[in-house]
């Protein structure tokens, strides 16, 4: 400040007052940080306001930003304030990037299967969402251990594969899957089967085929069993045939063939065979041996005989049945039916006593041959007895006369030896053979 003094001559001094202005250095707020997890995360920072010791607001330089770090490490934001009179001074904000936080990603489903061979080769592109908190980026690796199975039911053998996840912090994230292999399936075998078969004796047994077979996990290996059950007879017999496929985990699968072998085919009788025919009683002929033969073994013939007696006391039938069986049972049977008529057989004694015994002149068999004669002569050439149709019940004779020129009805002829005659139309079955068959003799007649 300069005042100036003038007197009344007008002579005139100055006085100076002087202010000297000596600004002192402003003060610092302290510098700051913080902690962030990425490098995205550092932004400019708020600066805080400064004075100087006049209050005036200080405005601070661009800030010194220093080298970003490619993941962790510290960033700085320097800021420099000046006063007006040069003062200068920094304030740092440090950022401290510390990523702490492990990537993400989604595990791959476990798998289950069939074949050691089917398990997928370890890929990390199977893990498609990596991801990280920053952006640095993920990098994926894996790895598999196995339990040393062999792959086959109650041996499985299982993968765990591990993916690990790695940000460049170093931070890991594990994602497990679990691969089992368990066999389980068994072979399959190929093409057509030999189906069931019921053959004769006779036939060819095939050959038994040899059969392959497909597995899902390797080469099985095949094995044939036959078994024979001999059945009731020699010809009959049971063949069972059974493949066996088998993988090398021991799952089995089996196709089995049964051949039926049977006899169904009865013995044939060979040679010539007895006819049907007629004959008398006393040239009935004797049964001929019969022979047979079988397809498939031994036979053995039996006969039976049987008698069927007729309408009329002397005639029945002779039934040969020959019966030829072979050592399965199995039986052919020829039939020879032989149709019997015996001549009349003269009972040549009577004595009508009624005791029961010769009380009449008894013709055997008379009642087969009712086209007959009977006549009775006494010892002098007398008939004393003659009837057409004699049957041994009505038209019989008792010993008694029936009337003739020397002697009466119902007379009672004396003892003694008399002659009978007896004529008849004889024949098989009233239709074959027919004859005329003369006898003669003599008949005792008792009357005491």
């Amino acid at each position: 400040y300069t005042y100036t003094f003038t007197d009344c001559e007008g002579n005139t001094h100055d006085w100076v007052y002087t202010y000297t202005i000596e600004r002192e250095d402003f003060t610092m707020p302290a510098n700051a940080s913080s902690t962030v997890a990425c490098p995205a995360d550092v932004v400019a920072p708020t600066v805080p306001v400064v004075t100087d010791n006049c209050g005036n607001t200080l405005t601070p330089s661009a800030p010194v930003i220093s080298a970003m770090p490619t993941c962790e490490g510290n960033v700085t934001y320097t800021y420099t304030f000046t006063d007006c009179e040069g003062n200068t001074h920094d304030w740092v904000y440090t950022y401290t990037i510390d990523d702490n936080i492990a990537p993400t990603g989604t595990t791959p489903a476990d798998l289950t299967l069939q074949c050691i061979t089917a398990i997928p080769l370890a890929d990390v592109t199977a893990i498609t969402d990596e991801a990280d908190n920053c952006s640095g980026g993920v990098t994926v690796t894996v790895a598999d251990m196995n339990n040393g199975g062999i792959g086959c039911l109650g041996n499985p053998y299982i993968v765990t594969r591990t993916f690990t996840l790695t940000d460049c912090a170093g931070n890991t994230t594990d994602l497990v899957q679990t691969i089992t292999a368990e066999d389980n399936t068994a072979p399959v075998f190929d093409g057509a089967l030999p189906s069931d078969l019921v053959l004769e004796c006779t036939d060819n047994i095939p050959v038994a085929p040899t059969l392959t077979a497909t597995d899902n996990c390797s080469v099985p290996t095949v094995m044939y069993d036959e078994q024979r059950v001999d059945g009731s007879c020699p010809s009959s017999y049971t063949l069972t045939r059974t493949w066996t496929a088998t993988d090398t985990c021991g799952n089995e699968s089996t196709h089995v063939q049964t051949i039926t072998v049977q006899d169904t085919t009865p013995p044939v009788f060979t040679g010539d065979l007895p006819e049907d025919g007629f004959v008398d009683c006393d040239n009935i002929p004797i049964a001929p041996t019969l022979t047979a033969t079988d397809n498939c073994g031994n036979v053995t013939i039996t006969l039976d005989e049987q008698r069927v007696d007729g309408d009329c006391s002397s005639r029945y039938e002779l039934v040969r049945t020959w019966t030829a069986t072979d050592e399965c049972g199995l039986s052919s049977t020829y039939t020879q039916t032989i149709a019997l008529a015996c001549h009349i057989k003269i009972w040549n004694a009577v004595s009508p006593n009624g005791d029961g015994s010769n009380d009449i002149f008894y013709l055997e068999g008379i009642d087969c041959y009712p086209n007959n004669t009977v006549e009775i002569f006494n010892r002098w050439g007398v008939k004393v007895y003659e009837v057409s149709g004699y049957e041994n019940v009505v038209k019989v004779f008792s010993g008694y006369s029936d009337g003739r020129s020397t002697i009466s009805r119902n007379e009672l002829l004396p003892t003694g030896t008399y002659f009978y005659v007896l004529k008849y139309e004889f024949s098989y079955d009233g239709v074959n053979g027919k004859q005329n068959i003369d006898k003669s003799g003599y008949l005792y007649i008792q009357n005491n």
